[in-house]
């Protein structure tokens, strides 16, 4: 009898324990609080290394980098599954979908970097490296891109044509 008070008293602690515990699982956030990752502080260049302005005309057939220095203030918390977005302007696309691991500048492989073809948001998402690195957290991205503006003019008229044919002479065809 002894035994199935000591189950029951074990059991029903468990279940209080999972009813009003704390979670297991923590939520991941995004970082807002890094700087160096917005749309403003997106420098386009051109193959010549001629840096573009957000609102200039670009032609969809040449290639152009789009460069971030980013960097996370000292001590802010960083955990597994964290993620930190950055914006790509408007004037320009990106080709293809680009995966690669993210390197800061002094703790290695900080991460993955992914972004979709013709999205305008890139998403780094964290590994434990940031997790006991606080201070000097800080890198640079580059992505390749192509202008928005086709290269053709936008207004193209149909051509129209006629045609017709006559035998100039009967007899001769």
């Amino acid at each position: 009898m002894r035994k199935k008070w000591r189950w029951l008293l074990l059991a029903l602690t468990g279940i209080f324990f999972l009813m009003f515990g704390p979670p297991l699982v923590s939520q991941a956030r995004n970082v807002i609080e890094a700087t160096g990752n917005d749309v403003n502080s997106a420098v386009i260049k051109d193959s010549k290394g001629k840096i573009m302005a957000h609102d200039a005309q670009l032609p969809e057939d040449q290639e152009y980098t789009v460069n971030y220095n980013w960097r996370i203030p000292d001590n802010l918390k960083i955990k597994v599954g964290d993620t930190m977005a950055f914006q790509v302007p408007e004037n320009v696309r990106i080709p293809h979908d680009e995966a690669f691991p993210m390197k800061g500048t002094t703790a290695g492989t900080i991460g993955t970097f992914f972004i979709a073809a013709g999205a305008h948001t890139g998403l780094v998402t964290f590994n434990q490296a940031y997790q006991t690195r606080p201070r000097n957290r800080k890198g640079v991205v580059q992505l390749d891109a192509f202008g928005t503006v086709p290269s053709h003019p936008g207004n193209l008229a149909p051509i129209l044509l006629e045609k017709s044919a006559e035998w100039a002479d009967e007899a001769n065809p």
